[in-house]
């Protein structure tokens, strides 16, 4: 046996470099992509205040009722 053959991995190694021949993409889609990623995470900043701010709620309302048992 070779002391220098790679180990197999149960995968093909040619995958796994990124290509170096990738497609160019236009300044169009790209200023596209990075306004389509700014407005998830805007989006995404909201829906955590949301869900904090519920959580909270349910907080409160659940140590409001346990004052009243």
């Amino acid at each position: 046996m070779n002391a220098k053959q790679p180990i197999a991995t149960g995968s093909d190694p040619s995958n796994s470099m990124p290509s170096t021949n990738a497609p160019v993409t236009n300044d169009a889609e790209d200023i596209w992509d990075e306004e389509r990623i700014e407005k998830a995470l805007k989006t995404l900043k909201e829906m955590h205040i949301q869900v904090s701010s519920d959580r909270k709620s349910l907080y409160l309302l659940h140590l409001i009722n346990s004052l009243y048992r």
